[in-house]
């Protein structure tokens, strides 16, 4: 996983095919108790929709994806370690939603090329419907981080968040105000859990050579808008 255009290229295959594996890679990510929705259901459940962008890239040659940590003065999940994203607007599509709400937050350039989208994932806490957006650039892109919204950029090898020792816990708060331990990224002092830590769970899943292809997923619709 150390090879950008190999993992392009895997990305590329997979993708086009349309074999995610949605359910299955979330599971060892997913918070305890989840409950899970297919669209139509968060839909009929009134959940608000967002798309956030899964940026691929070399620096300087092994592929990269950004993540941002969110300013603790933030509405939505503050202080958490996030994809660039935000709330898709009526009658935008979530490929156009993902890249210019990445655009705003941390600056990505003209160029980038979408290679299609990973299983939508609803977020029970914030009722959000989320539809992560996969995309590549050839270069490492010069970012400008919104004031208003990063509080850094965390800039991370893939073959970091695939390594095992990558992966742990961390205690956060749930929705009944009790204490619980739950899967995380653990990534240069910081932990990725929740909804980001499943998709990039799926990602990885994609790229992992020794995981084989199956049917594509039904429940796979754009956005309506």
């Amino acid at each position: 996983m150390t090879d950008h255009a190999a993992v392009v290229a895997r990305l590329r295959r997979r993708l086009a095919a349309g074999d995610l594996p949605g359910e299955s890679a979330f599971g060892a990510l997913s918070v305890p108790g989840r409950a899970g929705r297919t669209v139509a259901e968060a839909r009929a459940g009134g959940a608000r929709e967002g798309a956030v962008l899964v940026l691929i890239y070399p620096n300087p040659e092994a592929p990269h994806v950004v993540l941002t940590e969110r300013l603790a003065t933030l509405r939505d999940h503050a202080g958490q370690i996030s994809l660039p994203g935000g709330r898709i607007e009526p009658g935008e599509g979530a490929q156009a939603a993902a890249l210019r709400e990445a655009a705003e937050e941390i600056g990505i350039p003209d160029g980038v090329e979408v290679l299609g989208p990973l299983s939508p994932l609803w977020i029970p806490p914030t009722n959000f419907l989320v539809f992560p957006i996969v995309s590549v650039a050839v270069a490492r892109p010069t970012f400008r981080p919104s004031p208003d919204e990063v509080a850094a950029l965390i800039e991370t090898p893939l073959h970091v968040l695939a390594a095992p020792l990558a992966r742990g816990t961390v205690v956060r708060t749930g929705l009944d105000g009790r204490p619980r331990r739950v899967p995380a990224f653990h990534i240069e002092g910081r932990a990725v859990w929740g909804a980001t830590a499943m998709i990039l769970a799926e990602l990885l899943a994609l790229l992992d050579e020794r995981a084989t292809p199956h049917p594509a997923v039904v429940d796979r619709p754009s956005p309506r808008h």
